[in-house]
């Protein structure tokens, strides 16, 4: 059994619900090149693997060579309308406050462009200091490659087996089991949980709320792997 010091969060449909902001920048591009626009339900499956997974889907036939300037065109308009109506899952505020007050070392890593992740956490959870906030950037490559996770267990000090990774795709999962860390589900994001359960994680939370009561339970940093718990 291994106690859990650190907790490493995703950030889209983990910690924050940016689908309305992602899904209104999308459109506007889809329609600036008279393409069908997509539901909201749609681009949700898109969200956490990266906008240029993202637009690669969405636009297969754009010529290679107009796909930098159409990608940096659309991390600009979203970048404007970042925060808009994204809002910290419910119950969020209160997890990472204990976490917090209980000096539970927190860090973010995510797909998301690193600047705009960094504005986004600071507009939602201004009041909340993550130790590390790991977006998308040049030095690592994209999860599920565990490069950011690993980075910042290395700048903790702490092994990877005493750190929770908890993210609402399969792609977290993933990324969990490529750095050697715990790995939780996020039940309530954007992930399909059959499938995020079908990995098999070591934990998985129905809510924000869930978590926090199983942290609280543990006597922080006393959560322990393989935990078996109840929804």
């Amino acid at each position: 059994m291994h106690q859990v010091h650190a907790v490493l969060f995703d950030l889209d449909g983990t910690l924050i619900d940016t689908v309305d902001d992602i899904h209104a920048a999308v459109n506007r591009l889809l329609i600036q090149f008279n393409k069908p626009t997509i539901s909201l339900m749609s681009c949700r499956q898109f969200i956490g693997h990266g906008t240029v997974n993202m637009l690669e889907q969405l636009l297969p036939d754009l010529p290679a060579d107009m796909f930098d300037a159409l990608h940096q065109q659309y991390l600009a308009d979203y970048e404007c309308h970042v925060a808009v109506h994204s809002r910290p899952f419910q119950a969020v505020h209160a997890l990472l406050a204990d976490c917090q007050a209980c000096d539970l070392s927190l860090a973010v890593v995510t797909n998301k462009q690193d600047g705009m992740a960094k504005k986004l956490l600071a507009a939602q959870l201004p009041d909340i200091r993550f130790d590390f906030i790991c977006g998308a950037a040049a030095q690592w490559p994209n999860k599920p490659a565990p490069d950011a996770a690993l980075y910042i267990a290395r700048q903790w000090g702490i092994a990877p087996a005493h750190c929770l990774l908890i993210g609402d795709t399969v792609c977290d999962i993933h990324t969990a089991r490529h750095a050697g860390m715990v790995a939780g589900a996020a039940l309530w994001g954007y992930g399909k949980a059959d499938a995020l359960l079908a990995t098999g994680p070591d934990l998985a939370f129905s809510s924000p709320t869930h978590l926090h009561h199983h942290l609280q339970r543990g006597a922080f940093p006393g959560l322990t792997r393989h935990q078996s718990l109840p929804a």
